[in-house]
């Protein structure tokens, strides 16, 4: 008896000869470009709130993170709150529905994630930990990666 595990790609539920389907391959593609843009600025605001504590990340990281814009990627931007904001090309999403938000967080695997503000003073120190279960995330899920659900 011989089991054969399947692999993410023959788990997809659509038919392969879909334009639905190969599509949303495409656009999870992009959404993982993003990701990749936002390293940049997950390690800009992890350096300044080492180096300084609390503070303005849209304004302290200014001088170390600067947003590339891509045929995928519109814009992405470092909140005041340390909230790292991807806004997609409408090529990947439609214009209102085209957001993710990758906000720092003390507990990342929780379902119910609380953002710690990196510009307040008075809130609890920072662990480093990033997630990107945002309520201020508008992609549609079909596109999110799986920790992003």
């Amino acid at each position: 008896f011989f089991f054969k595990q399947k692999t993410a790609y023959e788990i997809v539920d659509c038919d392969w000869s879909s334009d639905v389907c190969s599509s949303d391959l495409i656009a999870k593609t992009r959404v993982a470009e993003g990701f990749s843009l936002a390293a940049g600025a997950k390690l800009a605001v992890t350096e300044v709130y080492a180096g300084k504590g609390a503070a303005d990340m849209s304004v302290a990281t200014e001088g170390t993170f600067k947003s590339t814009s891509t045929n995928s990627i519109k814009e992405v931007s470092i909140q005041k709150t340390g909230a790292i904001l991807i806004t997609y090309q409408s090529s990947v999403a439609p214009e209102g529905a085209n957001q993710l938000s990758i906000v720092p967080v003390n507990q990342a695997t929780a379902d119910d994630v609380k953002a710690v503000d990196l510009s307040n003073k008075q809130e609890q120190p920072w662990a480093g930990v990033w997630s990107c279960k945002s309520p201020q995330t508008t992609l549609p899920a079909k596109l999110l990666p799986a920790d992003c659900k």
